[in-house]
């Protein structure tokens, strides 16, 4: 490192006031096959139980992102 503060990135959830009725219907998970991303839908579970549709995506063709759509289908 040169010494500079390394970045910690954190999610966030930005909702305008006049969709919060429509808050959680849909929830999508950018999906890299990773031990964070397990573990940020793992904290996301309540959330993602509530969902009306929960969507899954990654940005190649990932074998772990069948495994983590079939996961989703069973908490949502």
């Amino acid at each position: 490192m040169d010494g500079r503060a390394r970045r910690r990135l954190v999610p966030i959830r930005r909702i305008p006031q006049e969709a919060s009725s429509l808050f959680g219907e849909t929830i999508v998970v950018a999906w890299k096959d990773s031990v964070e991303s397990v573990r940020a839908v793992t904290a996301a579970e309540p959330f993602l139980a509530k969902a009306k549709r929960s969507v899954a995506e990654d940005d190649k063709e990932d074998p772990s992102l069948a495994a983590m759509a079939g996961y989703l289908a069973l908490i949502g």
